[in-house]
């Protein structure tokens, strides 16, 4: 009995195991399966899910259309945008480009239902409007592409700086206002328009700038009871990426100091001023000021450098007047040319060619060459010319001419003339001549 009990127990044994291993193999398999149909599925979702659309603002030019009026001052734009897609097909989509503050919002469509553009395809953007503040001379006008409805894949790149410039100086009437002890000049502007709200002021300076020479005036300041000539220059865009921050040394920004004496024997130096508004980047600049050696000229200098200024044909044969003045000079030529235009007083006969020519007396010769109707007037305009003195009349016809504004009421007749001071002579009595 006991045995037939044990063989009984052993079969019951023997097919539950069999049915408990073939359950769990039906199961793997069961499993195995499942597996690999959310592979398959997920697969094919992965291969037929859209890929997402990545457009970029490739690049804006704009063209201006009108200047400031007095009822809106800003200058207005209409600009060209070059959209591309580096993402999946876009299909009618609700796409938005906007700029900064003060710019309106416009919809872009190219279809009915909106905007649609395929793979790799580029689109140009047409007619979008944009202003700029015409108190400030340049900014950065940023531009933004928006896709409302839709997943863009990158849309860093949605976003453009639009670079802006014009022309003229905002900042005015800068000018240096006086050269102190120690080299330093003192830069006077007008600053009263920034002063409403915040503006942050730079000076930047350069070695050399870009400016066309029909944009050059002369002017000068008084240094100790002695003149000194400078340039103002209108500025240009070209100059701005190429000049330096000035970091003064004194409290006050309107002083500049260079290394070397400018006004000596020193470089060429550039300067501008330039007033950023610090909540939106906007900047107005001046114009230049241009400060350079004086270079003095002696009187033989003085006779080369006029008769090639106004181009006089050498005319150097007759009777060689000055005792010292040698025909194998290289002076003679000139010198013999200006005496027989009757330009020299040949009160004496000593030219003394070295000798250092007076402002004085190149403001006769000039006028005289111009055959300017000189002024006999009961007062002076120059606080240096008395009435009874011989320049009178001349220092008087250049005043009558507007050409003695630049010397602020000082001719200084009887101090050294330099090459700015007989080109600025020249180049105002040939306008009208």
């Amino acid at each position: 009995m006991k045995k037939r009990n044990r063989i009984l127990f052993s079969v019951i044994l023997i097919v539950g195991l069999t049915l408990s291993v073939n359950f769990i193999y039906k199961q793997a398999d069961f499993r195995l399966l499942e597996n690999s149909i959310f592979t398959i599925l997920k697969n094919f979702s992965e291969e037929n899910t859209p890929e997402p659309p990545e457009l970029s603002i490739e690049k804006v030019a704009a063209l201006k259309i009108s200047d400031p009026t007095d009822k809106f001052n800003y200058y207005r734009y209409k600009t060209t945008i070059i959209v591309h897609n580096y993402g999946g097909n876009l299909i009618n989509g609700r796409l938005v480009i906007r700029g900064g503050d003060n710019q309106k919002h416009m919809l872009v469509k190219n279809t009915d239902e909106g905007f649609s553009l395929g793979k790799d395809d580029t689109y140009i953007i047409r007619g979008y409007e944009i202003v700029f503040d015409a108190n400030y001379n340049g900014g950065q006008i940023p531009l933004y592409l928006d896709l409302v409805d839709r997943y863009d894949y990158f849309d860093e790149n949605n976003y453009y700086d639009l670079a802006v410039f014009e022309g003229s100086a905002k900042i005015e009437d800068v000018s240096i206002k006086e050269v102190l002890d120690d080299g330093s000049f003192v830069v006077d502007f007008n600053e009263i328009p920034y002063s409403i709200r915040k503006h942050d002021f730079e000076i930047l300076t350069s070695h050399s700038a870009y400016f066309e020479n029909t944009n050059v005036r002369y002017d000068e300041v008084h240094v100790n009871d002695e003149p000194v000539g400078y340039y103002r220059i209108k500025n240009s865009y070209k100059n701005l990426a190429d000049f330096d921050v000035y970091e003064s040394e004194n409290a006050n920004l309107n002083y500049v100091k260079f290394p070397e004496n400018s006004l000596v024997d020193g470089e060429s130096n550039y300067l501008y001023v330039k007033a950023t508004n610090p909540e939106n980047g906007y900047y107005s600049i001046s114009n230049l000021i241009h400060l350079l050696p004086q270079e003095e000229i002696n009187r033989a200098q003085f006779s080369k450098l006029f008769v090639e200024k106004v181009e006089l044909d050498i005319f150097d044969s007759g009777i060689n007047l000055f005792d010292d003045v040698d025909q194998d000079e290289w002076y003679y030529p000139y010198v013999q040319t200006l005496y027989n235009y009757g330009l020299f007083d040949t009160g004496d006969f000593k030219f003394e060619p070295n000798e250092i020519i007076s402002r004085g007396e190149v403001l006769r010769i000039v006028l005289n060459y111009f055959d300017v109707d000189l002024v006999a007037d009961a007062t002076s305009n120059f606080e240096d010319v008395s009435t009874n003195d011989r320049l009178h009349p001349f220092a008087e016809a250049l005043y009558a001419s507007g050409g003695g504004e630049v010397f602020d009421g000082y001719l200084y007749p009887e101090k050294p003339a330099t090459k700015k001071y007989l080109n600025y002579l020249v180049n105002e009595f040939a306008k009208n001549n």
